[in-house]
């Protein structure tokens, strides 16, 4: 895989992780690799291409708070099942589950900021719309886009105005009930 990947002009990092034994320190190496600035795009391999997607929806789910259902949900819109390679999900599980966790998004964090900012924008904008999508009362609404905004731009001004024109309307709507 290096020899032809090289006559193709292309960058090689292998980065071994064996299934059985994956440590802290591969995972971390991986994410080195992977949150290198300037160094994409990349392709990664790996036999059936789960560890690679297991270990980024991992760090992805640490960053968001998220289940261990959610990293086999995800894996599976994929088109990976994680289901039939028990130790693969049982590292998932414990290390989910783990103080390694926190280190190791703390450690992507110095890394690789840019990809904790943008994990967590799209979670935020995907909830929102997902919950623009169901609410009719235009003071939900305006609400929802003042914390998109505030995500966005973590502008007090904008807020504070935004925030004094829904209380306004609030008021306003009191008044004629």
């Amino acid at each position: 895989m290096e020899k032809r990947a090289r006559a193709l002009g292309l960058d090689y990092v292998g980065v071994p992780i064996v299934r059985e034994a994956i440590t802290v320190e591969d995972v971390k190496r991986f994410f080195e690799v992977v949150l290198e600035k300037g160094g994409e795009p990349y392709y990664l391999f790996s036999r059936f291409g789960k560890r690679p997607l297991a270990l980024l929806l991992l760090l992805e789910a640490g960053v968001l708070g998220e289940s261990v259902s959610a990293v086999f949900r995800k894996a599976s819109n994929f088109g990976l099942a994680l289901d039939g390679d028990l130790t693969l999900q049982q590292f998932i599980v414990d290390f989910l589950n783990s103080r390694d966790m926190a280190s190791l998004v703390e450690y992507a964090s110095e890394i690789g900021p840019e990809f904790i900012t943008q994990t967590r924008r799209k979670a935020v904008a995907k909830a929102s719309a997902r919950l623009m999508a169901q609410a009719q009362d235009p003071i939900t609404l305006a609400l929802r886009k003042a914390t998109d905004s505030w995500v966005g731009t973590h502008d007090r001004a904008v807020l504070r105005d935004t925030l004094r024109d829904i209380l306004q309307r609030i008021d306003w709507q009191g008044e004629r009930r």
